[in-house]
C-alpha cells in the first residue's frame, strides 16, 4: 500500500507543477481558493483534479460523437475514487460557495453533468456486487450497463431495466 500512496503522491505532485501552471491566473481568481489550499485539496484526494488548461480537461467537458450546444465550463472536474473524496469535495464546495454537480455517466443530452463550478465525477465508482442468498446486487453510480449486465445476467438471471446503450452508467 506504501508503494501505492507514493506513486499517487508522486502524480500529483507532477501534476500540480506541470499542468496547473497552465491553468490561467484568472481561474484560481475566479474560484476564489488560494492555489496552496487547491493543492492540499488535491493531496486529500485519492482521486485527482482536473482543471481548464489541464490536457485532459477539453476531452473530459464532451462525450465522442455528441455535439451539445448546453455544455458549461466547469472550473474543476474532480474524479473521486472514494467515499472520502466526495466528501471533501463537498466540503471544499461549501467553504467557498462553489456549484457542484455530479457527474457518472455523462449521458445528458442536455447537458446537466456539467456546470460553471465543479464537477464530481463518479465514474470509478463502477463496482458491481452480488449476493448470491439474497439475489441483490450493489451498483455503483458509475457501473456502465455493458459491466451491469453482464454480471448480473449469468449466474444470478437477475436483471436491472435500462436503455440499450451499453455505455450508459447506472447512474446517468
Amino acid at each position: 500500500m506504501a508503494i501505492y500512496r507514493n506513486k499517487n503522491r508522486d502524480e500529483k505532485k507532477n501534476r500540480i507543477q506541470n499542468e496547473w501552471p497552465k491553468a490561467s491566473s484568472k481561474l484560481f481568481k475566479a474560484l476564489n481558493i488560494p492555489k496552496k489550499q487547491l493543492e492540499d485539496f488535491e493531496h486529500s484526494l485519492v482521486g485527482y483534479v482536473v482543471l481548464p488548461g489541464s490536457p485532459e480537461y477539453k476531452k473530459d467537458l464532451t462525450i465522442p460523437g455528441w455535439l451539445t450546444p448546453y455544455s458549461a465550463k466547469p472550473q474543476m472536474i474532480v474524479y473521486c475514487k472514494t467515499p472520502d473524496d466526495v466528501r471533501q469535495c463537498l466540503k471544499l464546495a461549501n467553504k467557498y460557495k462553489l456549484w457542484v454537480t455530479t457527474r457518472s455517466g455523462g449521458h445528458s443530452f442536455a447537458g446537466y453533468s456539467l456546470n460553471s463550478g465543479m464537477v464530481i465525477d463518479l465514474s470509478n465508482f463502477n463496482q458491481v456486487t452480488v449476493d448470491p442468498k439474497l439475489k441483490r446486487a450493489r451498483i455503483g453510480p458509475g457501473a456502465q450497463f455493458q459491466k451491469i449486465n453482464s454480471i448480473l445476467e449469468f449466474p444470478y438471471k437477475l436483471h436491472l431495466p435500462g436503455g440499450t446503450c451499453p455505455d450508459v452508467a447506472c447512474g446517468g
